[in-house]
């Protein structure tokens, strides 16, 4: 899981710098759609086909198959949007970027 949050916070980065102008509320909804779609393959793998039982939802309200809900979709909308923030942060500490935070909407 930490390898995958590693990849996906770059992936968020990228996705600034592939679009940038992009609203903050775009990045953080498809950061979150992004981290929900690898929670779910990784769940697949991880707790279906291995059998490992790293995290199970299926107690929690509108899970889909015990892998991802939607309250913890949610919550990924916020941590999507510290992601883009601390890529603009990182990129300008390190690499003397421009900082920019993008517009809201």
């Amino acid at each position: 899981m930490f390898l995958l949050g590693g990849v996906l916070f770059w992936l968020i980065g990228l996705m600034d710098e592939a679009w940038p102008g992009a609203p903050l509320a775009v990045q953080m909804a498809l950061g979150a759609w992004g981290i929900t779609c690898a929670e779910f393959l990784t769940g697949l793998v991880v707790n279906r086909a291995l059998g490992l039982g790293v995290w199970d939802y299926s107690k929690q309200p509108h899970n889909l198959m015990g892998q991802i809900c939607l309250p913890f979709a949610a919550c990924w909308v916020g941590l999507a949007g510290a992601a883009v923030i601390l890529d603009d942060v990182l990129r300008w500490v390190l690499f003397g970027e421009a900082f920019s935070l993008p517009p809201v909407f």
